[in-house]
């Protein structure tokens, strides 16, 4: 089962199922900057995918989002960890923050949801697709979990 670990910074996925990816050479196994797309991965090609305090960083949240799912294989699970909304200072803290997310920052991709019925097609581009997404509080973050849909409306 090939996982994918973005931003892995200093604490990248352990073992020979992870591929770590930053834009510092952690001597990690992929040096590559996230914010320039289309990321070095043929599509399809992970089973899983983490994203732990990274995706706060990324002015395009939506393109970073949309590779996330690109690269997952169908049925791929996802684990993404960002500053909750609710807490302002866990959000702004960090200089290098550009965003905290609510609840709902995922429904754009979620077919079935109110923000993916009416706003979705200018997010998921009609491409990509999750399902069972669950979103927890975790502290001042709030964790995503999902999976990737095999095609719109399908899990």
């Amino acid at each position: 089962m090939k996982k994918l670990m973005l931003g892995s910074g200093n604490k990248p996925g352990d073992g020979p199922d992870w591929v770590n990816v930053d834009v510092v050479d952690f001597g990690n196994n992929v040096v590559h900057d996230l914010a320039v797309f289309p990321w070095p991965f043929d599509d399809d090609t992970f089973s899983h995918v983490e994203a732990t305090d990274i995706l706060e960083h990324f002015t395009d949240a939506v393109g970073f989002i949309n590779e996330m799912i690109r690269v997952g294989k169908p049925g791929c699970t996802y684990r993404v960890q960002v500053p909750s909304a609710a807490f302002p200072e866990a959000v702004w803290t960090d200089p290098e923050h550009v965003r905290g997310f609510a609840k709902r920052s995922f429904d754009y991709w979620q077919p079935g949801t109110n923000l993916h019925d009416r706003y979705g097609d200018s997010k998921h581009r009609g491409r990509f697709f999750i399902s069972g997404l669950v979103a927890t509080p975790l502290n001042y973050n709030m964790v995503f979990t999902f999976a990737k849909a095999y095609a719109h409306g399908l899990a």
